[in-house]
């Protein structure tokens, strides 16, 4: 239920202030080294589509592995919500800074608005206290669908040179890579 409520919220707010597009919440240039407390770690991670989509958004949910679908959202990243400012020049997307407490984590698609969802893929990873983590980028094939095709990519490079002009102090520590891949199913794994 609070996933919903994070989307109607986020497009609540787009339509009250006339479909204006707003900065991306967890923009790097948020987040300092200090974030890096005993017992925490970052995480980056890009998200994007060919073009964006003000419909059936895909955002990208955030939560422990301990929680079940929809409970304990931490974030929701938008992938291709049109309501966000892009930060690339080529597509839809952002590049996102995240500070976690150490320990398990997975991130999986869910689309804005009413459509139940049957089968989910997830990512699964973890964050060591004091490191910095490059995730890759979620990328969807065709935006506002429900039956869309995504991938992770190592879009490194780019992210990087992003990250240097957004959070200069951040882009300076040492970066982990390690790009997510699909791990399973929150929901409708047939075993």
């Amino acid at each position: 239920m609070k996933d919903v409520c994070g989307v109607v919220s986020t497009a609540l707010i787009v339509v009250l202030v006339g479909c204006a597009v707003v900065a991306n919440r967890y923009a790097p240039q948020k987040i300092d080294g200090a974030a890096l407390s005993e017992g925490s770690g970052i995480i980056l991670i890009s998200t994007g589509a060919p073009e964006a989509c003000n419909r059936a958004a895909t955002f990208l949910t955030l939560q422990p592995t301990s929680a079940s679908y929809g409970e304990e959202v931490l974030a929701r990243l938008p992938v291709d919500f049109s309501g966000v400012k892009s930060d690339f020049p080529d597509h839809q997307g952002s590049l996102s800074a995240l500070a976690l407490k150490a320990g398990n984590y997975r991130v999986y698609p869910a689309l804005g608005g009413r459509y139940l969802a049957t089968k989910v893929p997830e990512a699964q990873f973890a964050v060591s206290s004091g490191e910095i983590v490059y995730l890759g980028e979620y990328f969807i094939q065709v935006p506002c669908t429900t039956g869309n095709v995504s991938t992770f990519r190592d879009r490194q490079e780019r992210d990087l040179a992003l990250l240097r002009q957004m959070n200069p102090n951040l882009a300076s520590m040492a970066i982990r890579k390690r790009i997510l891949r699909f791990t399973g199913y929150i929901i409708g794994d047939e075993k």
